[in-house]
């Protein structure tokens, strides 16, 4: 599965519930990680979930990680971020 990686670490609330954000694309820990785990199959270890944890801690705030074979235009990638955006707003996030 071909991958591509965004993170985003807020680095202050401007105070009008508006943030600021620096955002990267330099994942490759987190992309070997979860390539170790799909090679791994239905016996990942805990040393391996425990690697991806922590390279996501290390990335930032948000991760937005997607397969490039099934995602190639920006219109899927809005799709997808709505719904996402959808889900946790019904799960009870608040602005």
């Amino acid at each position: 599965m071909a991958t591509r990686s965004f993170y985003a670490k807020l680095n202050a609330n401007r105070g009008d519930n508006t943030y600021l954000a620096t955002v990267s694309e330099d994942g490759a820990d987190i992309v070997s990680a979860v390539a170790t785990l799909v090679a791994d199959g239905a016996t990942p270890t805990q040393a391996h979930v425990t690697a991806l944890t922590t390279a996501i801690a290390r990335q930032g705030d948000v991760v937005l990680l997607f397969n490039t074979t099934n995602i190639t235009t920006l219109t899927q990638l809005r799709a997808a971020v709505a719904a996402l955006l959808q889900q946790a707003a019904g799960n009870g996030m608040v602005l």
